[in-house]
């Protein structure tokens, strides 16, 4: 008996699906998941989709993804990420959130199981409310600067690492200059020309990242709505659909989570997150290399932003639009501060 996904998003949308104790449940959907918040945990189906680099077309990939999910979170929020747990369909027929050695039931799903956190303590509520502990970008800085420490690291060569990071570039162009957009193809233009000739007139400093055994496997997505303000910080939501993604300087790391603070209008938060890594991190890259980053960074956001839009109903395309010109800015000043044009 097939289960469709409808099927599925209506059973975890009810409190019965998770027992004792739960009254309601609040669903937040994503750009590649569902997230169920039942009571004091929080569970995430990820959704069917195909795009590379992210594949969870098939039932065997999801469970993978959400494995690796579970795992290469415990490094940033230990004790948050509490396993993996099927959505079976039981003999009569119906649904239940089950257990692994159920083997009589058949799987139809999985779903990362989480401990629920309190959004109040997000690094970007405590933004938005004018409330980031004066002793918080520190303690992140600190907590990073150890997780990079002692995270994997990435030995490619060197040119090899420059021509990843132009290949990187060089796919963001038809998108941002898709005259469906009604961007500014010139502002595009300079951007991207900026980080070009940063990339050729800074191949030694590149190459000696790699040299100085710089380039590890990190987060991937460090933004302020993963950051939990508790003692120590947590960090959430790793990027799991892409090794190759989380492999990648720290700096540009340190100058996404920057330039998504500055976007909320606090960007004292990133600067002083960087100046506490720098510090434990005895990491003294120039900030030429820092505005590097962050324009490209900026300029990703941008894209992504922009496919957002081939996915959204009407009523968002403005939403994205105005968020693909805020990244712009952003990426624009950033450019300008990398060096000479």
């Amino acid at each position: 008996m097939d289960t469709s996904l409808d099927d599925k998003l209506e059973f975890l949308s009810q409190a019965c699906a998770y027992g004792h104790g739960v009254v309601d449940v609040e669903v937040i959907e994503t750009h590649l998941s569902w997230v169920f918040l039942a009571g004091e945990s929080v569970y995430k189906l990820k959704k069917p989709v195909f795009r590379l680099p992210v594949d969870f077309s098939t039932l065997a990939v999801r469970k993978v993804h959400c494995e690796a999910e579970v795992r290469l979170n415990q490094r940033l929020a230990p004790g948050v990420y509490l396993g993996i747990v099927p959505l079976v369909r039981v003999p009569d027929g119906a649904l239940r959130l089950g257990t692994p050695d159920e083997g009589q039931m058949e799987v139809v799903e999985w779903l990362v199981h989480m401990r629920r956190l309190h959004r109040a303590s997000m690094l970007d509520t405590a933004i938005a409310s004018g409330a980031v502990p004066l002793g918080a970008p520190e303690a992140i800085g600190q907590r990073l600067a150890e997780f990079y420490g002692s995270a994997r690291e990435v030995a490619p060569e060197g040119r090899e690492y420059r021509e990843r990071l132009a290949g990187d570039l060089d796919d963001s162009v038809s998108v941002l200059m898709d005259p469906t957009f009604a961007l500014r193809d010139t502002r595009i233009r300079g951007v991207l020309g900026a980080l070009r000739r940063f990339m050729d007139r800074e191949a030694v400093l590149l190459e000696q990242r790699v040299r100085d055994h710089r380039i590890v496997e990190g987060h991937g997505d460090l933004k302020p709505e993963h950051v939990y303000l508790s003692e120590p910080p947590l960090i959430i939501d790793c990027l799991e659909f892409s090794t190759v993604l989380r492999e990648l300087d720290p700096l540009d790391e340190l100058a996404y989570l920057g330039l998504e603070c500055s976007r909320l209008g606090a960007a004292w938060v990133g600067e002083q997150v960087l100046q506490s890594y720098r510090s434990h991190a005895q990491d003294d890259a120039p900030d030429r290399l820092v505005s590097f980053h962050r324009a490209a960074r900026g300029r990703l956001r941008a894209k992504l932003c922009l496919w957002h839009l081939l996915d959204c109903p009407v009523s968002g395309f403005d939403h994205w639009r105005k968020r693909a010109r805020q990244y712009l800015d952003l990426a624009e000043a950033a450019a300008q501060a990398c060096g000479p044009a």
